[in-house]
């Protein structure tokens, strides 16, 4: 079912003393200050139930093609030897606080190899939001990627035709390396549009965002890979990775801060 979009700012108490955010709603999980400069976060992939590696997210101010933007540095470095490996991604978003949604720009990837994905830009951007104010509500949205890739060091570009459906699923509980979080569950389906205008098998994920930071707890796809917070820093808000989890997996000190 698709409901039209509520900016935040129609939700007022009669006394007009700021907004009044609905208990149950994903608005509960809607930090507009998530993607500021100086935030960052830490993830742990588990495969199979087995913690594989640690994907670390640090926020910057930046631009994309002479819009303002927030950078989102992701870097991915695996725990397994002799598999070990470090990747690396740029995200780029927008924040669009009247509609309490971020907006997904471009995604980067520092391939250092002469085949595989460089590049997506999205057109129009991709919304990321948050303006559900009841269980089992959604959104549709159409979309372009423009993708760019290397096959033996040359670069191609495909235009692609997607279609996404974002989902609140509802408010959960969720428990991580770092502690319990009250969060907001939120289900994004995709499918790619076939040149025949049909859509492509589904590809789902679900992700589990904190209520008030807005920080995501976990991320899962179908095939059974999930991601669990380890620790962070979201404005005045410092998570922190209990000593004997960081010691039983051998992880390094939390990074410093991004400088701003």
């Amino acid at each position: 079912m698709k409901y039209p979009l509520i900016p935040l700012a129609a939700v007022i108490l009669l006394c007009g003393c700021g907004p009044s955010i609905p208990e149950n709603s994903a608005l509960q999980c809607y930090n507009p200050n998530f993607y500021q400069a100086g935030n960052q976060f830490a993830l742990a992939t588990y495969v199979d139930g087995r913690m594989q590696s640690v994907q670390q997210w640090q926020m910057k101010a930046g631009e994309f093609h002479d819009q303002a933007a927030v950078v989102t540095e992701i870097s991915t470095n695996s725990l397994q030897q002799p598999l070990k490996y470090q990747l690396w991604a740029s995200r780029y978003n927008q924040v669009d606080a009247e509609q309490s949604q971020f907006l997904a720009l471009a995604v980067e990837f520092n391939n250092q190899r002469d085949f595989g994905l460089i590049s997506r830009t999205f057109s129009p951007a991709v919304p990321e939001s948050f303006n559900f104010l009841e269980a089992d509500e959604s959104s549709d949205f159409s979309y372009q990627s423009v993708e760019q890739s290397l096959t033996f060091g040359v670069v191609f570009t495909h235009e692609q035709q997607y279609q996404r459906t974002t989902r609140f699923v509802g408010m959960e509980s969720i428990t991580t390396p770092a502690g319990s979080f009250d969060t907001c569950h939120l289900q994004y389906t995709k499918q790619r549009i076939n040149n025949d205008g049909e859509p492509a098998e589904p590809q789902i994920e679900d992700a589990w965002y904190a209520k008030q930071l807005g920080v995501p707890v976990k991320l899962a796809n179908a095939n059974g890979v999930y991601q669990l917070l380890l620790e962070g820093q979201i404005n005045d808000t410092r998570i922190t990775l209990p000593s004997q989890v960081r010691n039983q997996f051998n992880l390094p000190q939390q990074a410093p801060a991004v400088a701003q």
